[in-house]
């Protein structure tokens, strides 16, 4: 009589293991999923104070060739009508240079998805409205008229070329083509490049606006 041969006992998985693993699963999935989201999220916010940056340092060129004069948010030339923003002058520095930075991605938010319709494919960011002259054509300013260059909103994220003070009031009003605010793009805060080439993150809500603020005096005006 021959013994049977000995197996090993089998034993599969209960219907309560599987679901555990899945549902273990799928929380480490969503776990990683947000993660990686809010990862992208900080290296767009840093690209974006990269290209303020950036920006900075061609107003410098700019200034240079300009007896250290500001580009005000458009100008028309008189005499053959076109137009040309305050970006438009600073692109041309940008693109005379060595580094191989393109325009479209120096002025370019990279939270932004780029629209036809928009004037956003061309630019990201506004100026500050209130760093030009109110005479028509509106006037370069002086950069030694900016009293503190450390405390004075120079650009920001915008939806088109220029912010203003008054823009809280006329967002909740309804806008006119030129005074649109800040655009709040990284986790409900907007960077800005201040005169002086520094770059911080600030909150929609505690900006100084108009209503408490003039717009002749820092952080808006060049003050005196």
């Amino acid at each position: 009589m021959n013994p049977r041969p000995y197996s090993l006992p089998r034993h599969g998985f209960t219907l309560v293991e599987l679901l555990t693993v899945i549902a273990i699963v799928g929380i480490l999935a969503s776990i990683i999923i947000v993660s990686i989201g809010k990862v992208r999220a900080s290296a767009r916010d840093t690209r974006c104070l990269s290209n303020l940056r950036q920006i900075g340092i061609l107003f410098t060129l700019y200034r240079a060739d300009n007896d250290n004069r500001l580009p005000v948010d458009i100008q028309v030339d008189q005499a053959t009508n076109a137009t040309r923003t305050w970006d438009n002058y600073l692109k041309d520095y940008l693109q005379n240079s060595s580094t191989g930075a393109r325009a479209a991605d120096v002025f370019g938010c990279p939270s932004v998805v780029p629209d036809a319709n928009t004037l956003s494919v061309q630019s990201s960011y506004g100026i500050n409205y209130h760093l030009g002259s109110n005479q028509t054509p509106r006037l370069k300013i002086p950069f030694t008229s900016i009293a503190r260059p450390s405390e004075t909103f120079l650009v920001t994220d915008s939806d088109d070329r220029a912010f203003r003070r008054d823009s809280q009031s006329l967002m909740q009003n309804g806008n006119s083509r030129y005074d649109i605010p800040p655009v709040e793009r990284h986790s409900r805060r907007f960077n800005m490049l201040y005169a002086d080439g520094s770059v911080r993150i600030l909150n929609f809500n505690a900006m100084p606006w108009g209503a408490t603020h003039s717009g002749t005096e820092p952080p808006w005006g060049p003050g005196s």
